[in-house]
């Protein structure tokens, strides 16, 4: 029968292997909460990168957007240059020599009779 001194011996040492597994369990959770941490700070600044980035792309859209638009704008302009009839007159007259017409007929056409009718 172990003594008395071998049995608090024995407690002894079984108090100081659980106080160890218990410090050891202990540092191994710290250890896992603070990489849980990590992660999850990494995690923020990934997604916060991203958000700049993306950010930066929608400027870049924005600007090429309204140069765009200010593009269309001055060729919708040339557009209503390019049709205006005092455009259209000088350009036929100047460019491809034409005439005006000095007065304007109008020939009707009687259906019955089938006469022409001129009108000044």
């Amino acid at each position: 029968m172990p003594s008395k001194y071998e049995s608090i011996l024995a407690m002894s040492k079984d108090f100081k292997s659980e106080i160890k597994r218990r410090r050891r369990r202990k540092f191994l959770t710290i250890i896992f909460v603070c990489l849980i941490v990590l992660s999850l700070l990494f995690l923020r600044i990934w997604m916060l990168s991203d958000a700049v980035e993306i950010a930066y792309e929608i400027d870049e859209l924005d600007a090429k957007k309204q140069a765009l638009q200010k593009e269309n704008e001055k060729i919708l302009v040339e557009i209503a240059k390019l049709k205006s009839t005092d455009r259209i007159s000088e350009v036929a007259t100047n460019e491809l020599n034409m005439v005006r017409s000095p007065e304007t007929k109008v020939i009707f056409i009687d259906r019955q009779t089938q006469q022409r009718v001129i009108e000044k």
